[in-house]
């Protein structure tokens, strides 16, 4: 087997509440670069010239540990589950002091090396000749948030004095409350409450005021709306808090920026007339003006970015105005949009932009690009010529320069990154210094370390890194020590001295099992070097022109949005959804992206009206307090009715035949229920469903995490998952996209046919259909449901009453028999009557009635739609059920839920 790397980092600054120690140095060393088998490592770390403050294990093992007097022990891992032989990191934070001709010596193993600590270079690692060991420079840091509390979401600004300010939020009891901190000559001061605000916040932003004060603004949800409320202060004392967005529809992802003329500008994404908009609001001697909108077309505009220097001001943010994500750049001139130019404008994904501006004036943006067709269909049975990425397949930087009017190309960030490690970088953040440099601040996935023998499933961890721009190439990426934690976490990165000074967040989870989130953490990390920097090397581009995508689906989805059915007189409205999404949340997640993609995904790609973020719970995600709190909070964040509208849940998984299954709420107030590891553990789970009026929605039935129906509640189970774009149909045993004995897909799930859906209605189980994603699969998966109100309530009445269908595509099913809806069961004595009508998305193969699991009447229908009256003249007493399926010649598919009725 292969070994791991060991990873020993020498850094600085982390004390506990407010710095005790003034730390200057901090170095990166590895270990067992060359190990190919699991090698048990000792050595000791000395420092002459300085003074060693304290030593910390950073991604140790269970079996490593330190010794007395500098000395140390610990082990190399193989990495599982890689095509070829792996390292991962391991080491150990020391904190310290050194003097300018400072030697750090390393002993490991017969190795022993002496490394002066000026001749280290930055982001460059120094390499023993042995090939075992190397050291390179890590920045410091320093802990600023509390021992108590979730410390999460920071923000941060230079104070016009050459201070530095802190922000961020603490949940604890319930309630989120906001804290700050400043650095003053170099020293972190103690961290303190921010009054005024408190309950329901989401993520606060500072800026330096025209007379030597600051602004802090947050989001807080005060009845059902988060508004943005700015709160002051003076030097003594706090403002109360003023609302400064005040408009129904939430207000959210500010960003602030201090202009030199003494206006401070917030600009952030808001609801308005069902999609999200790019608002702008200015403040001059303490007064905030009304809000202007810089970006309010039909589509989401999102994350925008703020920048100045001089008189100049610009705003960066993506839209989905074109079918795909594209970045814009909005100049901005007393406090509103001047103009609009297109700086990223492929059928890619190019989104969440951050911009700079230089001392030269010129603007620079960085924005997350990734393949076309971004979060289109891809999935299990998805035909592999029609086959796109999903939500995390692919994630890359872009970087560019904008001036005069003219785009140059930046050099490739990528390459900033140690070989190996040039794939899924993310979440860029820009920042320009007045020595003329560039910074960018990125995050990128870890490799985790694992215990041989234990399974890896998709865990993983992301971490910090920084470089900045000379010449023709970025400079070797510098590494942020100890800084585990979810992918969408937002350091602020700040000028400082001779560099920056990133802002934060770590939810200090292991390497061994990221799932286990210790504690949430706000650090801080001032990244310096005084290494020269030569004008950037640019390449000349044209600026775009927009390109449109998927035309021909926008219609199709204005037509679902349209569609109202109306048996017996009731308006019911169709909406289109899915009740179970994974994200990196879940244990098994990683390949699923962010929380926030999810909502991306959702909102523009899918083009949903509801939906629910289901991650495992499992003694990890939601079983956990304050990742159950983000995770629903972030629901009611993106909640937008009637456009959008999302539920809280989570994915309670159970192997056969107890089987999985997704709890589903109008409620954000309930808690998780963890494993009892009882017998009669489903029984308790009903109850807690009764008493939590929640439902639960079953699925993958046909497999190993299904059920062979032994136990039911139909007044708490009222569909099932018929088909899933990540597995397969469920429907029975031979059916169109369903799994066989011997298919990859069941090699890995098992096969259980007895939970396939016919068996269940043969045991007049009378439960309605309905379609779900899961993991990695996207835009292949529907929920159709009939609603009489487009609201969280409404949604969840409506599945209680089965009027829903399942589809792969934007399929429309309407079963009616009379004045009876798909998903009734009644009683009549005269032969039923069946009217169907299917709206397709690509020429219909065949539309097919099925009565008592006999395929009785196929209609074959020429183009895209069908609609056809059929008679049961052969109604028999007893209970008859009756369903209808779809099939395109593209190999889409739809089921409608089944009627069920009785001849007395």
């Amino acid at each position: 087997m292969s070994l791991r790397r060991l990873v020993i980092l020498v850094t600085t600054g982390l004390a506990a509440l407010a710095p005790a120690l003034s730390a200057d140095f901090g170095v990166l060393v590895q270990i067992g670069l060359q190990d190919r088998e699991p090698t048990e490592w000792r050595g000791r770390i000395e420092l002459q010239g300085g003074a060693v403050e304290r030593l910390r294990g950073s991604r140790f093992g269970q079996e490593d540990g330190l010794d007395e007097g500098g000395a140390w022990h610990l082990t190399t891992d193989a990495v599982p589950q890689t095509p070829r032989p792996q390292t991962a990191p391991n080491g150990i934070l020391v904190e310290g002091n050194a003097n300018p001709g400072a030697v750090l010596t390393i002993t490991a193993g017969e190795i022993r090396w002496d490394i002066p600590l000026a001749g280290l270079r930055f982001g460059t690692p120094l390499v023993h000749e042995s090939g075992a060991l190397s050291v390179q420079i890590a920045p410091p840091r320093v802990e600023l948030s509390g021992a108590t509390g979730e410390a999460d979401y920071p923000g941060a600004c230079a104070l016009p004095d050459g201070s530095l300010l802190a922000v961020w939020q603490v949940y604890e009891g319930g309630n989120d409350r906001l804290m700050y901190a400043i650095r003053r000559n170099g020293e972190w001061g103690p961290a303190a409450d921010i009054p005024g605000l408190a309950g329901d916040l989401y993520q606060p932003k500072c800026a330096p005021a025209a007379d030597g004060g600051f602004w802090v603004v947050c989001a807080s949800m005060l009845a059902d709306d988060f508004d943005l409320y700015a709160l002051r202060f003076d030097g003594e004392r706090w403002s109360e808090p003023v609302n400064i967005s005040h408009a129904p529809g939430h207000d959210f992802n500010q960003t602030l920026w201090a202009a030199e003329t003494g206006e401070v500008y917030c600009v952030w994404q808001g609801f308005r007339n069902g999609s999200s908009d790019i608002l702008l609001a200015a403040c001059r001697d303490a007064a905030w003006r009304e809000p202007t909108r810089v970006a309010d077309s039909p589509a989401n505009e999102w994350a925008p970015a703020i920048a100045g220097r001089g008189a100049q001001t610009y705003v960066a943010y993506d839209t989905y105005e074109h079918g795909s994500y594209d970045v814009y750049l909005a100049r901005i001139v007393d406090g509103r949009a001047a103009e609009r130019t297109l700086i990223a404008g492929s059928p890619r994904f190019e989104a969440k932009a951050s911009v700079a501006i230089d001392v030269q004036g010129r603007v620079w943006i960085a924005w997350q690009d990734a393949g076309e067709d971004w979060a289109k269909d891809t999935g299990y049975t998805v035909p592999q010529a029609a086959r796109t990425q999903g939500i995390y397949g692919e994630r890359n930087l872009k970087v560019a320069c904008f001036a005069e009017g003219r785009l140059a190309a930046a050099p490739d960030v990528s390459l900033s990154m140690p070989e190996g490690e040039r794939r899924l970088l993310e979440e860029p953040r820009l920042c320009a210094t007045d020595d003329g440099r560039v910074w960018l601040a990125l995050r990128h996935p870890a490799t985790l370390r694992r215990a041989q023998g234990q399974r890896v499933y998709g865990e993983r961890a992301w971490e910090e890194y920084a470089t900045y721009l000379s010449g023709d190439a970025w400079a070797p990426a510098l590494y942020l020590p100890a800084n585990l934690a979810r992918i969408d976490t937002f350091p602020a990165i700040v000028p400082s001295g001779e560099g920056v000074m990133l802002v934060c967040h770590s939810d200090n989870r292991g390497m061994n099992d990221p799932r286990k989130m210790t504690r949430n953490t706000i650090f801080a990390a001032a990244v310096t070097t005084a290494e020269p920097v030569s004008e950037a090397v640019l390449t000349p581009v044209e600026l775009p022109t927009p390109t449109v995508v998927r035309e021909n689906e926008a219609s199709h989805l204005a037509r679902a949005r349209a569609y109202v059915a109306d048996p017996a007189g009731r308006t019911l409205r169709l909406l289109r959804g899915d009740t179970h999404r994974h994200t990196e949340v879940s244990w098994d997640g990683t390949g699923d992206g962010s929380v926030l993609d999810a909502y991306r995904y959702a909102m523009d790609a899918a083009a949903l009206d509801f939906f629910m973020v289901s991650d495992h719970n499992q003694r990890t995600g939601v079983d956990l307090e304050y990742v159950r709190r983000r995770c629903y909070k972030l629901a009611d964040l993106h909640h937008n009715p009637p456009a959008f509208t999302t539920l809280f849940g989570y994915e309670r998984s159970l192997g056969y035949p107890d089987g999985h299954r997704n709890v589903v709420n109008a409620r954000r107030d309930y808690d998780s229920f963890r494993f009892t590891g009882q017998q009669n553990d489903l029984d308790l789970l009903y109850e807690y469903c009764r008493r939590e009026r929640a439902i639960v929605i079953p699925h993958t039935i046909g497999t190993n995490h299904g059920t062979n129906w032994y136990a039911f509640d139909l007044g708490l189970e009222p569909v099932v998952e018929i088909f899933q774009g990540c597995r397969t149909n469920y429907e029975y045993e031979g059916a169109p996209k369903s799994a066989t004995p011997g298919d990859p897909q069941a090699d890995n799930t098992g096969y259980r046919p007895q939970g396939f859906l016919w068996r269940a209605w043969q045991r007049d189980l009378r439960l309605g259909i309905l379609c779900s994603s899961d993991h990695g699969s996207t835009h292949y998966s529907y929920a159709g449901v009939y609603c009489a109100q487009p609201s969280r309530e409404g949604v969840i009445e409506a599945i209680k009453g089965r009027r829903t269908f399942g589809a792969t595509d934007n399929l429309i099913i309407d079963l009616r028999v009379g004045d009876h809806f798909m998903g009734e069961d009644w009683t009549q004595d005269q032969p039923p009557a069946i009217d169907v009508k299917v709206l397709g998305t690509a020429p219909l193969e065949r539309v097919e009635l099925i009565r008592d699991f006999q395929f009785v009447y196929t209609h074959r229908p020429e183009g895209a739609e069908a609609s056809f009256t059929w008679l049961d003249n052969d109604f028999t007493p007893g209970t008859h059920l009756y369903y209808v399926r779809a099939e395109q010649a593209d190999e889409s598919i739809a089921w409608g839920s089944p009627v069920w009725i009785t001849k007395g």
